[in-house]
């Protein structure tokens, strides 16, 4: 059940609100995969707010190993007056053990109250491949891009096909990890060193799981712009 603010409403006029706050929790002895899932600012930030409105509220680390017992506990807060309200921070792959559609899947089996996608939008960006497809079928504008889905893909003609200057970057990834100046290429030299390197892996992750993107590298400013609806529901 995806939060809304007239479903809130409706909902908590007669029964006591907690809210709770899932983050993706992962073991690693590497600093640079750990700052990460460094979530000290978020944490202090919640706190304010939640102080300041006066709401009951937990933070909850969650794992792969964790995440179904978690929620369990969420749903069970559902008997007597209680209405549990879960922001849901968990946005991994699952290939590195990060959770994520899992948690989705089971918020909604078990109907809980919760902010984000649901599980087909999920499914359906977590890998730039699916999300660089319906673009086109929808003819959204978008840079030209290939798919360089293993070690063995032919990439002797990509700068003609993609553009005389290209950025490459796993398929599925989160926070810019695996990603930096160096992604972005020019030459069939640097392309194969660089490609090397990301099937390897970064610092024992493997970022290849869904493949590798290239892409046309448009110069110039960036923005993130929020976009908000529902797909089977746009009047909404």
């Amino acid at each position: 059940m995806i939060l809304t603010p007239t479903l809130l409403s409706k909902q908590t006029r007669s029964q006591k609100l907690k809210v709770w706050v899932l983050s993706p929790s992962i073991q690693t002895t590497d600093e640079n995969i750990d700052y990460y899932y460094d979530f000290s600012q978020s944490i202090a930030e919640y706190t304010k707010v939640f102080e300041e409105l006066k709401i009951n509220w937990q933070w909850q680390p969650v794992s792969m190993a964790t995440f179904r017992q978690v929620i369990e506990n969420i749903d069970a807060e559902k008997q007597g007056n209680n209405i549990p309200v879960v922001l849901n921070l968990c946005d991994g792959d699952e290939v590195n053990g990060t959770p994520g559609i899992s948690v989705v899947r089971l918020l909604e089996e078990k109907d809980i109250i919760h902010t984000g996608a649901d599980e087909y939008f999920y499914d359906i960006t977590t890998s730039k491949v699916p999300m660089k497809a319906a673009f086109d079928k929808a003819h959204v504008t978008n840079p030209v891009w290939k798919l360089i889905g293993n070690e063995h893909t032919d990439c002797a003609n990509i700068f003609e096909e993609v553009g005389n200057t290209i950025i490459v970057k796993p398929a599925v990834s989160g926070g810019s990890m695996g990603v930096g100046l160096k992604n972005i290429i020019e030459d069939h030299t640097a392309l194969a060193i660089l490609l090397k390197q990301m099937f390897e892996g970064y610092r024992g992750w493997n970022l290849a799981s869904g493949g590798i993107i290239a892409e046309k590298f448009i110069t110039g400013r960036e923005f993130t712009t929020l976009i908000t609806g529902s797909y089977d529901d746009p009047e909404k």
